[in-house]
């Protein structure tokens, strides 16, 4: 099967963006613990990037998974249900590896499904990050702003030396 092949490798290229954005994510915890303003900025640039091609990637998936369906009685069964005016929704992985026969899908959908734990985990943990150092800049805007210091480099009043 051409379309099963050709879904396989936009699986395949899927998968590897996620690995991609997993290690984009370790890596902008190692920024956000480090107070690295510029390091995070460029690595929210990269997964702008990797997000669009992603999304490029998700839509031939579905271009692919609903010919595959359109290819197969039994494909055409699974996508429309039971009855034909049911609304369309593309297949499953697993029900690809059915109609298929290759455990591949199995394989697949395992990998992509680890992924997405570890994803939605490292999320949550950067969220965490983001939140303490919005916490900490706060903090130290109401420090500064109760001293009468502001942000404009002067100060109302307030003289800050350094005693030797």
């Amino acid at each position: 099967m051409k379309t099963a092949d050709s879904l396989k490798r936009v699986l395949q290229s899927q998968l590897a963006g996620y690995k991609v954005l997993v290690d984009l994510l370790r890596r902008e915890r190692a920024a956000l613990a480090a107070f690295d303003r510029q390091a995070v900025e460029d690595l929210s640039k990269e997964k702008d990037t990797l997000a669009l091609k992603l999304r490029l990637l998700e839509e031939e998936r579905l271009r692919l998974i609903n010919k595959l369906a359109r290819e197969t009685d039994k494909g055409e069964q699974a996508l429309r249900g039971v009855s034909a005016t049911m609304s369309r929704e593309p297949m499953t992985l697993l029900q690809v590896a059915v109609i298929t026969g290759d455990e591949e899908f199995r394989e697949l959908r395992s990998s992509f499904k680890s992924l997405v734990q570890v994803v939605g985990e490292l999320n949550e943990f950067n969220r965490f990050l983001i939140d303490r150092s919005l916490q900490y800049i706060r903090l130290n805007t109401a420090f500064f702003q109760a001293h009468g210091i502001t942000g404009k480099g002067t100060a109302a009043g307030v003289s800050i030396a350094k005693e030797a």
